[in-house]
């Protein structure tokens, strides 16, 4: 089950801005 990190520049905090996060998938999810 491989994983990979991926840059998710969509997140937006309480704030409002365009925050980003990196988060980890799984492919075979």
């Amino acid at each position: 089950m491989k994983a990979e990190n991926i840059l998710d520049m969509n997140v937006v905090d309480s704030t409002g801005q365009n925050v980003g996060s990196v988060k980890t998938i799984d492919i075979n999810g």
